[in-house]
């Protein structure tokens, strides 16, 4: 019985979570293009770069999901899961700059993190 029910080629678990990672990286999509919108500077170049990432991620789960029935569509599960890590690099790279940016600006004194 759990047998069938984790089975990757007949168990219903195994489509549902596709369905689910889909659905969730269209909410995270929805929750950044409000931030985009909301907020300015740096915090808007970081939203947009994730809800981008967001959407690469949501049209790669839906290649995969497609995968499974059409085996043409594996390829772009790949190329999208492609774009989603080039996004998540270009966003630890800007986060990084900017720690270091500030980093510089409150010196030395506050490297620490002691509470004196």
């Amino acid at each position: 019985m759990i047998g069938d029910l984790l089975s990757y080629q007949s168990g219903p678990l195994n489509p549902l979570v596709k369905v689910l990672i889909l659905v969730l990286f269209l909410v995270a999509a929805c929750f950044f293009a409000r931030c985009r919108i909301r907020y300015g500077g740096i915090l808007s170049q970081i939203s947009t770069l994730l809800f981008f990432g967001a959407i690469a991620g949501a049209i790669g789960a839906a290649f995969r999901y497609e995968g499974d029935f059409y085996s043409h569509y594996k390829w772009g599960e790949s190329l999208l899961n492609l774009l989603l890590a080039i996004f998540s690099l270009a966003i630890a790279l800007l986060v990084r700059k900017k720690l270091a940016d500030v980093y510089r600006i409150l010196g030395t004194s506050e490297e620490t993190g002691n509470d004196e």
